[in-house]
C-alpha cells in the first residue's frame, strides 16, 4: 500500500516537473520572439486618408527599414574604412544611396564623418559627382546652434571647399530662420573673412525679406571693420534688385550716399528710365537718384548715360527737356563737347539695340537644330 503511494507520488511530482519546465521555455522563447521583431520591425500608421498619405507612409516606412537595415552593417571602426564606405557610394554613381551614407556617417560619428567629409574635395572631378552638402547642413541645424555651427565648420574651411559649400548651404537657411542672430555672430566676428561666406551672406542680406533692417545693420557696422565696404555693396546691389522701392527710399534716407554705392544707385536711375512708361517722368526720377552723389566725373558719366538714353527712346521730348535747362558751359567747345558727347551715348545704346535685335534673330533662326537636344 505505502509502495504504490510512493509510486503515485513520484509521478505526481514528474508531472509538475515537466510542466514547469515546458512553461518556463514558452515563455523565454516568446519572450526572445517579441525583442527580436521589434529591433527590425516598425510599424505602419493605423489610419490613413488618402492615398498620398498612403504613399508617403510606405516609402517613409520603406526608408526606415533601409536606413536600420544599413546600420546593421556600418564599416565605422576607423578612418579607412568610413572613406571607403562613402567612396563606395560615389563609385556607384548613386547620389541618394551617398546622401544616406554621409546622414549616416553623420550620426554614427560626428567627429569622424566631418574629418572624412573635409578631404573629399577631389571627389566631384574624380566621379562627376556633386557631393550632398545639404545633408550635412540639415543635420548641423538639427543639432546645433547657428554659432555653434559656425565653431564647429571653421575649423575646416580653411582647407576644403565642401566644408565652405556646406557653410554657405547653411547660411541661406540661418538667414530665413534667425537672421538677426546671423547679423550679431557677423558683426561679432570681424576676423571672420572667408570671402565666399561672407559674400553669400551680403548677397541674401540684400535679396531677403528683411532687406530693408539688414542693409541698414550692415551700413552701420564700424568702419574698422574693412569688410564693411564689400558686404555693404553686395546688399546694396541686391536689395536695388529686389525691392527698389525700398532701396530707393533708403538711399534718400541717408546723409550721404558712398561712393561705393554709386554704381548701384545709377543702376536703379537707368532702369527706371529705361522701363518709365513716360520718358519725362523716368528721367526726372533718374536725375532725382544721381543728384544726391557728389559732383565729379563718375557723377557726369551717369548723367551722359542717361541723356543718351533719353535721346534713344524719345528724340523730340529731349530736345524740350534740354532746351528747358541751362547748362553752365566755359565757352562753346565745351558746350559742344558736351551734346557730342551725349550723341556718342546714343550710339552706343543704338547699336546695342540693333546687336541685341540681330542675335535675337540669329538665335530664333537656328533654335531648331541644337545638336545637345
Amino acid at each position: 500500500m505505502n509502495r504504490n503511494k510512493m509510486t503515485m507520488f513520484a509521478v505526481v511530482i514528474s508531472v509538475c516537473v515537466f510542466l514547469l519546465f515546458s512553461s518556463k521555455s514558452t515563455l523565454f522563447t516568446s519572450k526572445n520572439d517579441s525583442h527580436t521583431k521589434q529591433q527590425i520591425s516598425y510599424e505602419k500608421p493605423a489610419s490613413l486618408s488618402t492615398s498620398a498619405n498612403v504613399l508617403a507612409a510606405t516609402q517613409a516606412f520603406e526608408n526606415k527599414q533601409k536606413l536600420s537595415d544599413a546600420q546593421a552593417n556600418l564599416p565605422f571602426d576607423d578612418f579607412l574604412q568610413s572613406e571607403k564606405y562613402l567612396i563606395d557610394a560615389f563609385e556607384s554613381g548613386d547620389k541618394s544611396e551617398l546622401a544616406t551614407r554621409v546622414r549616416l556617417l553623420l550620426e554614427s560619428d560626428f567627429d569622424l564623418a566631418m574629418e572624412i567629409i573635409s578631404t573629399l574635395d577631389y571627389s566631384f572631378l574624380k566621379y562627376q559627382m556633386t557631393f550632398p552638402h545639404a545633408v550635412v547642413a540639415e543635420y548641423l541645424d538639427e543639432h546645433f546652434e547657428g554659432p555653434e555651427i559656425m565653431e564647429q565648420l571653421s575649423v575646416y574651411l580653411d582647407h576644403s571647399s565642401i566644408i565652405n559649400s556646406v557653410a554657405i548651404e547653411y547660411f541661406d537657411s540661418w538667414m530665413q530662420k534667425k537672421p538677426n542672430e546671423q547679423y550679431q555672430w557677423i558683426k561679432q566676428n570681424s576676423s571672420f573673412t572667408e570671402a565666399r561666406i561672407v559674400e553669400k551672406y551680403a548677397e541674401l542680406a540684400g535679396r531677403s525679406s528683411n532687406g530693408a533692417q539688414l542693409v541698414r545693420l550692415i551700413g552701420e557696422l564700424p568702419d574698422s571693420d574693412f569688410r564693411k565696404e564689400q558686404m555693404h555693396q553686395i546688399a546694396l546691389d541686391n536689395f536695388s534688385h529686389s525691392q527698389p522701392q525700398a532701396f530707393s527710399t533708403y538711399i534718400n534716407q541717408l546723409e550721404q550716399i558712398p561712393e561705393y554705392a554709386y554704381d548701384s544707385v545709377f543702376g536703379l536711375a537707368e532702369t527706371t528710365l529705361r522701363e518709365h512708361e513716360s520718358t519725362e517722368q523716368g528721367m526726372q526720377i533718374a536725375l532725382d537718384l544721381i543728384d544726391r552723389m557728389e559732383p565729379g566725373d563718375q557723377y557726369w558719366n551717369y548723367f551722359l548715360t542717361l541723356s543718351g538714353i533719353y535721346k534713344y527712346k524719345s528724340p523730340e521730348s529731349f530736345e524740350q527737356w534740354i532746351a528747358s535747362h541751362e547748362f553752365s558751359f566755359e565757352n562753346e567747345q565745351q558746350k559742344q563737347n558736351f551734346f557730342n558727347n551725349i550723341d556718342a551715348e546714343l550710339t552706343m545704346i543704338s547699336e546695342a539695340g540693333n546687336n541685341s535685335a540681330q542675335h535675337s534673330a540669329i538665335k530664333e533662326q537656328d533654335s531648331p537644330w541644337n545638336p545637345f537636344e
